[in-house]
């Protein structure tokens, strides 16, 4: 199944993230959890070493919150340093992978980066309400979208990874009993999954079983 955060480092380069965001400046005092903003803030630029920016974005990258802090990496990049990052938070803090870009350049080849989003928050499904995430073509705004999953995944366990103006990208902590029924409520909330994407909902569990990974969007 398509995803946006499928690629994976290295073992040898996860570390480093694992490392890096656990040590502080002085490489021997271990970083206390971060518990606003600013600290997060400084957690982000060690572990990236890159200008972290005091907003993140929603409806397709053409608006800014500035409750919310964000970095760009490399997409291949993103799913470890979110790992690294989230170890790091206190709670009533969240982080997830917001808007993805994509770089042309003169050689025809591309570079993809996205938002790794640090923001305040209690419930998971904050995420989609920092990323303004809907299915307004389907008459879901993002309460209502909220609502859907909430009670789709209520028996079972999951982690938000990523999330868009109109994408969700879920992990399954726990496989459900039933998980072909699960798929079929799955369709009913995202046709796009199958009739835009993997092409039958047999194809949808198999590949659910295998990866453990949805990927839902809205066109």
């Amino acid at each position: 199944m398509q995803g946006t955060t499928s690629d994976t480092l290295d073992t040898n380069q996860k570390h480093e993230y694992t490392k890096s965001a656990n040590i502080s400046k002085d490489k021997n005092t271990i970083r206390k959890k971060a518990r606003n903003l600013q600290e997060a803030k400084m957690l982000l630029q060690t572990l990236t070493k890159r200008s972290v920016r005091s907003y993140s974005t929603w409806d397709f990258g053409r608006e800014k919150d500035t409750s919310c802090i964000s970095v760009l990496v490399k997409e291949k990049d993103a799913i470890n340093i979110l790992h690294a990052i989230r170890t790091q938070l206190d709670p009533g803090m969240i982080a997830f992978i917001g808007t993805k870009t994509t770089q042309w350049f003169e050689n025809k080849e591309k570079e993809t980066e996205v938002e790794i989003v640090v923001g305040k928050g209690d419930d998971p499904f904050d995420i989609l309400r920092i990323a303004r995430t809907d299915a307004i073509n389907y008459g879901m705004k993002t309460e209502d979208l909220i609502k859907k999953l909430r009670n789709l995944v209520k028996d079972n366990k999951i982690d938000i990874i990523a999330a868009e103006t109109d994408t969700v990208e879920l992990e399954l902590v726990d496989m459900p009993y039933d998980l072909h029924a699960f798929c079929q409520e799955l369709y009913s909330l995202c046709p796009d999954i199958v009739d835009q994407g993997i092409g039958s909902i047999e194809d949808l569990e198999a590949s659910m079983r295998k990866d453990k990974k949805i990927y839902l969007w809205w066109d």
